[in-house]
């Protein structure tokens, strides 16, 4: 019988003066985005004005991580500005060439 193991995911919280960034490590999909989606719900909750999201040491993102992205960094209908890439990695890149969306997530 084949052993599932749940997606490599890993998730650092990183508060500073003026910003927070959440540290973002593995895959981002539909079994994972949920953990990043309520890490940042909570520092919208603790009233964090600029939160930065550190993709670097994302291995692997499908459309279901793009989509979460989309939503947290407010391009799908939220407040914008509060939530940016800070650092991003070649996978995002590549999904956002392919799917024609290379400006749509705010830089930081």
């Amino acid at each position: 019988m084949a052993v599932l193991h749940p997606p490599a995911f890993d998730l650092d919280i990183v508060p500073d003066r003026q910003q927070v960034t959440v540290r973002v490590a593995g895959e981002l999909d539909i079994a994972t985005g949920p953990r990043l989606h309520d890490a940042v719900e909570n520092l919208r909750a603790c009233v964090w004005s600029a939160i930065a999201l550190d993709l670097g040491d994302l291995t692997f993102i499908d459309s279901t991580g793009l989509a979460l992205l989309l939503e947290l960094c407010g391009v799908a209908g939220g407040d914008s500005g509060e939530v940016a890439v800070a650092v991003s990695c070649p996978a995002l890149e590549r999904l956002l060439t392919v799917s024609k969306l290379e400006h749509a997530l705010p830089r930081r």
